[in-house]
């Protein structure tokens, strides 16, 4: 089956990152980036995640790929040198011990990971009770882990989560954002959204920046940062 291709795939280290930039509008140049899983298959063709999770429905599948992709950031992070990246986590893996155990051992193998990475918990399903991510969290924050809620507007995530004290950044999917350049009803709604989360200390990522006016937009509500074909080149290849 093509799950089964997936997970025989993920064994052998057939992940590959592509990296999306993530400009913070008080720095340059960019150093930050958000490494997008793309998957290599044995005639050569690189799938997007979109492309080669489609078919596949057991959890299994999604547990496997997130401890293949911190596989495979370990063995790339001493060629990235100073930049800081990113990488999405499902939230079931948040109670897998062998994902625990991956990252345990980056840590070991590569102790810049701590100060490098960045963890974007991603929005797909609430499969973590409410307490056990917040101890979960709690142990990556131990770790010296920097955690981000990825996709906000798009998922499960709520207010009780986003007061967890060991969260920095929220980056809001990118069909918030559209709305909001588009909707004066959706673009009251993400600024009031915008002046909470400011005033609690967050960083915010506005996902879907296209134009240098999405970018101005975002800025006049307070984001920190923005990620989109903005600021993406052409041809950024694959790690």
């Amino acid at each position: 089956s093509w799950e089964q291709s997936c997970l025989a795939a993920f064994q052998n280290d057939s992940i590959k990152f592509e990296p999306a930039p993530i400009k913070f509008f008080d720095r340059s140049p960019i150093k930050h980036f958000e490494l997008l899983t793309r998957l290599e298959t044995h005639d050569g063709q690189i799938l997007t995640a979109g492309e080669f999770l489609a078919d596949c429905h057991h959890d299994m599948v999604f547990r496997e790929l997130d401890i293949a992709a911190i596989r495979r950031l370990s063995q790339i992070l001493p060629e990235l040198l100073d930049r800081h990246v990113s990488i999405n986590v499902e939230r079931q893996s948040l109670r897998n011990e062998r994902w625990w155990q991956a990252i345990e051992g980056a840590l070991v193998t590569y102790p810049a990971f701590r100060r490098s990475v960045t963890l974007e918990i991603t929005e797909r399903e609430q499969s973590v009770s409410i307490s056990g991510q917040k101890q979960a969290f709690a142990k990556l924050h131990d770790m010296g882990l920097t955690i981000a809620i990825d996709d906000l507007g798009t998922g499960v995530t709520t207010l009780n989560e986003l007061n967890s004290q060991h969260v920095k950044i929220v980056k809001f999917d990118r069909s918030l954002v559209r709305r909001a350049l588009k909707d004066p009803m959706a673009r009251i709604c993400v600024d009031c959204l915008c002046a909470v989360l400011h005033a609690s200390g967050f960083m915010m990522i506005a996902e879907g920046i296209e134009f240098s006016e999405d970018e101005q937009f975002c800025r006049n509500l307070g984001f920190s940062g923005g990620q989109g074909f903005l600021y993406s080149p052409q041809d950024a290849g694959y790690l």
